[in-house]
Formats: structure tokens, sequence, C-alpha cells
């Protein structure tokens, strides 16, 4: 599934671009890809996670830094789900810097395994 953290400045809460899962099984990988909304004049630390239905979070480690465009992937996690659950990405950020004159989008895509 792909789903997203919309246009925004830092989220450090749960949002409400969530993807529905549609089967039990567990997350083995995620990748996450970043843009800006406007051009940053630095970088700017993101540190992400998956917030399974408002409350189960699981960070992904290690962070990256958003200059210019990362697509990064985090596999080997065991994430377990069930039909029905809601998973949002969370952007457990920092204080975002003068550096950062807008928001960035965050897109993911999940590898589920039954």
């Amino acid at each position: 599934g792909q789903f997203g953290s919309g246009a925004s400045a830092a989220q450090t809460v749960y949002n409400n671009v969530r993807v529905k899962i549609p089967m039990a099984g567990t997350i083995v990988a995620v990748t996450v890809r970043g843009t800006w909304e406007t051009n940053p004049s630095g970088p700017e630390l993101i540190s992400p996670s998956l917030n399974k239905n408002n409350g189960t979070l699981l960070a992904l480690a290690p962070g990256f830094t958003m200059q210019p465009y990362p697509s990064v992937l985090y596999s080997g996690l065991a994430f377990p789900v069930a039909a029905g659950d809601y998973i949002a990405l969370q952007l457990d950020t920092p204080a975002w810097g003068a550096a950062i004159p807008g928001g960035a989008r965050m897109t993911a895509q999940l590898v589920i395994k039954k």
C-alpha cells in the first residue's frame, strides 16, 4: 500500500493521511520518500515512525536528512497488523529550523507478509 504525510511542517502526531490494512500479516519493509514543498536552505533531520491505530508506534531507524530528496528503505521489520488496522506515517522530527520555509511531503510504501 502507499500512503503519505500530506503537505505540512513537521507532524509529531498521528495525522489523517493513513492507509487501511486489507489483510492480517506483518509489515516487513517500508520505503519512505520525501519531497520539499519549498526549497530548503539547509538539511533537516527526519525521524519517521509507523503509527498503528493512532497509538502503537514502530520507530524507523536511523533517521535521514531531507536534502535533496531522499528515498529510504527500512527492511527487516516485524510489525504485526490485522485486517482493518490503520497505518499512518508519523514524523518524529526535531523542531524545524529557519532553513525550512515551508513543509515537506512524504510518501511511503509497505510490504506486508502473510
